[in-house]
């Protein structure tokens, strides 16, 4: 029997960590077994840890996670409810190590090809005014604070390096 997906996405604050914790209640209430992998699950079969600078090995090491996974056998009855780890976590790893827009989006693609042999449903949360629903994330979760530990978490990935390169100083 084929692996049944639901892939949460969207962008940060968007609702897919509450939204995805409801539909394995959901599921559990109507008699499946629902796995939920939050992206800040402890030990997440997808997610990569922040540590591979490489671009490629990075890339490498995300699908091998990926085929490992979709190999890994599960109970029929179940339905492994992820988030952000179609779009949000590989494009924004990727965007970190300034890596161009055609090699992001072949990734994207392969990452299609091999969930194509599972049923997979995608919810994608959009938001109309994404602005003022990234300013209410970072609101939610500290205001600068947050912010500050975000650059921290980031300041020596490609994309920041080359930026803070290019700035003028005055």
């Amino acid at each position: 029997m084929e692996k049944k997906l639901i892939l949460l996405e969207g962008i940060p604050g968007s609702g897919k960590s509450t939204f995805a914790r409801f539909i394995s209640i959901q599921l559990q209430r109507n008699g499946y077994q629902s796995l939920l992998f939050h992206e800040t699950t402890y030990d997440h079969p997808i997610i990569l840890s922040d540590s591979i600078k490489d671009e490629n090995m990075w890339i490498e090491a995300y699908l091998k996670r990926w085929h490992t996974f979709l190999n890994r056998q599960f109970d029929n009855n179940s339905v492994i409810v992820m988030e952000s780890v179609l779009f949000q976590n590989p494009i924004l790893n990727l965007l970190n190590k300034d890596v161009a827009r055609e090699r992001i989006l072949s990734l994207i693609k392969e990452l299609c090809l091999m969930t194509s042999q599972c049923s997979v449903s995608l919810i994608f949360f959009h938001q109309k005014d994404t602005i003022t629903a990234i300013d209410n994330m970072i609101k939610s979760r500290g205001g600068s604070e947050f912010l500050n530990r975000k650059y921290e978490e980031f300041k020596n990935e490609k994309y920041y390096e080359s930026k803070e390169s290019r700035t003028p100083t005055t």
